[in-house]
């Protein structure tokens, strides 16, 4: 056994020595420092190339000059030129070096970026879920969007008032490119009286006339309308509601490509007037008997009101072409806004701006006075007109050419409707187209204005003491005689007249101006009167085309509308204004010629 062990022993040890041995071998198989630098300037030397080596001479070694006891032999001496070859360029040797870790190292850096990974994601995760959050909690803050249905009337009411205000920028008569700090205003010499403004027409409205115009008092640049119905279908179709019996359209001066409003009626407007008290009603009469009201505010064409057809309110049933509105005086102050209609019927009525649904008042029937030799007892109205001077009646123009003074209100010995024997000589027999009170209500209440078919003007005057227009009389009064009756009749001359050339259908005072006036008629033509410069021609004469049927100034008399019987309305601007002397000087000779007798 202890030969064994021994044995094993040795064997151990031998195979240590055989291990210690190995480890030496591996040891100095591993380079040393000195060794990788002898490695690195080996490397250095094959990348770069050699120095070429300079060619050398070699010459024989001298011998030893012999003593000269002994002869000396001579030896041809060579020289021989040895020289080396350069060597070649050796080539590039190119090798990728890196860097050699050990495998804990590699797992390391695995495990490094996996967990940076994960931070990231978590991260990310984190940030999307606390804007998800905030989201939700603006989300909920906010009240949520409620859907709004537009019906198609609230969809055309808002591309027709865009319209209108994309008009009206477009129709703005303003240079945008003026240079206030460079540019000099040049005044421009005004040789004509009467200057062109606007046309207003549609090519819908080809075959209808003008029966009715009206300047707002609130707002100076509209101006209505009202046409009569259609002779024939418009071929125009761009709007239906063009097509409607009765038609309004308000016009903007501002923009007047196309109206402001358009109101229809299912019957033909003969007559139209806005109103004095309010901003937004306009007051309108129709062929069948109604009196209309619309609405500026309202988003309906239709009339808002309007008053029924004969019954027993006693409202109108027949044409109604004659329309006044009362204005403010200091005598009937509590009465101003009222509406005062006649029909051809001879019916007259009084009307509450707001209530239409039966007259204010009783109404009374105008007739003809007792042996005026009248073909019907009703007189048919066409024209009213309430003087400042005379409150409690007022003047009817009628279709026999005569002018009647018909009383307002029941006194002791008058009831309302009952006529005056004093009967205004009018117009011969044709009918009566226009009757204008004077606008100067304080100076010339008692004055006013008519024209006919008798293509005449004449200017009134009612007597103010006695309350009765100056008289002419006819014959005596015979009580055996048939024509006795004729005797109580007398008839008023006027102060002035003028002969025309054709009808005149409308005249018009100019505000502001006591002594001027307009006149249009079937001639064609715009006639500026003014009587204190001259009371037998017009002043200003201007073509405008067709016959015009109406005619009216703005509030300030700076602007004048007049429409035809083509549709076509133009509206013309006064260049120059009278200074204030010239109009003292035109109220004094107003007040004279109202004093004296023309007639021509």
């Amino acid at each position: 056994m202890s030969f064994d062990r021994l044995g094993e022993l040795q064997a151990k040890k031998a195979k240590l020595e055989e291990l210690r041995k190995q480890r030496e071998k591996k040891r100095e198989a591993t380079p040393s420092a000195a060794d990788r630098y002898a490695s690195v300037n080996l490397l250095v030397d094959l990348l770069l190339p050699p120095e070429t080596p300079k060619t050398e001479t070699v010459s024989s070694p001298e011998k030893t000059v012999p003593d000269k006891t002994h002869p000396i032999k001579h030896a041809r001496v060579s020289i021989a030129v040895q020289t080396t070859p350069a060597a070649d360029k050796p080539s590039a040797i190119t090798y990728n070096k890196s860097t050699q870790t050990t495998d804990n190292d590699v797992l390391a850096e695995q495990r490094a970026a996996k967990q940076l990974k994960e931070i990231q994601s978590q991260v990310e995760a984190q940030v999307r879920k606390d804007m998800a959050q905030l989201t939700e909690e603006e989300t909920a803050s906010e009240p949520e969007p409620q859907t709004t249905e537009v019906d198609e009337d609230q969809l055309v009411a808002f591309m027709q008032r865009s319209m209108k205000i994309v008009n009206r920028a477009l129709d703005e008569d303003f240079d945008l490119l003026t240079d206030y700090a460079k540019s000099v205003p040049v005044e421009v010499a005004v040789q004509d009286e009467l200057q062109q403004l606007h046309t207003l027409t549609l090519p819908a409205l080809e075959h209808r006339a003008v029966t009715g115009l009206d300047w707002s008092p609130h707002h100076p640049e509209l101006v209505a309308v009202a046409y009569s119905k259609q002779s024939e279908r418009s071929s125009d179709v761009s709007s239906s509601i063009l097509n409607s019996p009765g038609l309004i359209l308000v016009w903007n001066l501002n923009s007047s490509s196309w109206p402001e409003y358009i109101f229809d009626a299912q019957t033909e407007i003969l007559s139209v007037t806005f109103s004095h008290n309010s901003l937004y009603l306009l007051f309108g009469t129709g062929y069948n008997g109604r009196i209309m009201s619309w609405d500026l505010r309202s988003k309906r064409s239709s009339p808002t009101l309007q008053s029924p057809i004969g019954g027993a309110t006693g409202a109108h049933c027949h044409p109604v072409f004659a329309l006044t509105q009362l204005s403010e005086t200091e005598a009937d102050s509590k009465a101003s806004g009222t509406l005062i209609t006649a029909s051809t019927d001879g019916t007259v009525c009084s009307w509450s701006q707001h209530i239409l649904a039966r007259p204010m008042s009783a109404p009374f029937s105008a007739k003809s006075p007792q042996g005026s030799l009248a073909r019907y007892d009703e007189l048919a109205v066409t024209q009213l007109a309430v003087l400042a001077a005379d409150p409690g009646g007022l003047l009817a123009g009628c279709e026999d050419g005569k002018i009647y003074r018909v009383a307002r209100f029941e006194s002791t010995d008058v009831k309302p409707g009952q006529i005056d024997t004093l009967i205004y000589e009018g117009h011969g027999d044709g009918s009566v187209s226009a009757l204008v009170a004077h606008h100067n209500i304080a100076v010339f209440g008692d004055v006013f204005l008519s024209c006919g078919f008798d293509w005449s003007i004449k200017l009134w005057r009612l007597d103010l003491q006695t309350q009765r227009p100056r008289k002419q009389s006819v014959g005596a009064f015979d009580p055996d005689s048939t024509l006795g009756l004729l005797s109580h009749i007398e008839t008023v001359a006027p102060v002035w007249a003028a002969l025309r050339n054709n009808v005149v259908l409308d005249v018009a005072w100019r505000p502001g101006h006591d002594s001027q006036f307009v006149a249009v008629g079937l001639e064609g033509v715009l006639e500026v009167w003014d009587l204190a410069r001259d009371s037998i021609n017009p002043v200003v004469r201007i073509e405008t085309g067709k016959g015009v049927n109406k005619v009216v100034f703005d509030p300030s008399g700076g602007r004048v509308v007049c429409g035809g019987v083509d549709s076509v309305v133009q509206v013309w601007k006064f260049a120059a204004d009278e200074t204030s002397e010239d109009r003292a000087m035109g109220s004094l000779k107003m007040k004279q010629l109202r004093e004296s007798d023309i007639r021509l």
